[in-house]
């Protein structure tokens, strides 16, 4: 998985995080008193996303992203809200990649947990450094883990 696929991934976590099971004061203001909530408190957010692919190094394709995040209790109203995430990397040159992550923020805040587990098999393609000698030769290199 590349540097700016990591990124991405971070980016998008620290635009979904939002106040989770709070309400504005518009919305509260736009409920009539005499009216009960019926609709299940929303606990999370779930995110998602598609990045392609395009380096002459690794080949197209396409990497998978999601993530969930969410308050893993709702009297807990100090810990910052808790992340699990998980992405697959797919190319024409046969690289196949993916992990798991987690950020957990427990027991008002005492307790912080973060884990990452990734696979994969990357396939580079090197044009060589520019040189005369080694210009219009492909290099192969894998990399598994």
């Amino acid at each position: 998985m590349s540097t700016w696929t990591v990124l991405t991934l971070i980016s998008l976590f620290a635009h979904a995080l939002e106040p989770i099971g709070q309400e504005t004061q518009q919305e509260q203001a736009s409920e009539s008193p005499r009216k009960e909530k019926t609709t299940k408190e929303r606990r999370g957010s779930l995110v998602a996303a598609p990045i392609p692919i395009s380096s002459p190094a690794i080949g197209s394709g396409v990497t998978l992203a999601g993530g969930y995040i969410f308050a893993p209790r709702k009297s807990d109203k100090i810990s910052q809200p808790s992340t699990i995430g998980g992405a697959v990397l797919i190319t024409d040159n046969g690289s196949r990649a993916w992990g798991l992550g987690g950020e957990f923020y427990l027991k008002q805040d005492i307790y912080h947990i973060t884990t990452i587990y990734f696979r994969g098999n990357i396939n580079y393609d090197f044009y060589g450094t520019g040189y005369p000698e080694v210009e219009g030769r492909r290099f192969r290199s894998r990399t598994a883990g």
